[in-house]
């Protein structure tokens, strides 16, 4: 059986942000697997799917994600692509 990877630092997979409301948003993307991830950014993903996957990557309601203005949505898409596009900076 393989041993399981353990990461030497949650920080490179979390990140809490400032909406230009002020609301703060915290980001875990250990949360999710990485079909999931895929299935955030697949275009014939349901609107529903996907808003369920940022829900759960991040601490909104689907109610509050469902309600934020386009400039804070594109700060949420922004963040995540960030995050989980980067370089892990504690290689094992």
């Amino acid at each position: 059986m393989a041993e399981e990877i353990k990461f030497k630092s949650a920080e490179d997979f979390t990140i809490t942000i400032e909406l230009y409301s002020g609301r703060k948003v915290f980001f875990d993307l250990m949360k999710i697997t990485d079909r999931e991830w895929r299935l955030i950014f697949k275009p014939d993903t349901p609107e529903e799917e996907v808003t369920s996957l940022i829900c759960k990557v991040t601490d909104l309601k689907p109610e509050e994600y469902q309600k934020l203005k386009l400039p804070e949505l594109k700060q949420l898409t922004e963040t995540l692509l960030k995050l989980g596009l980067q370089p892990v900076s504690n290689p094992i």
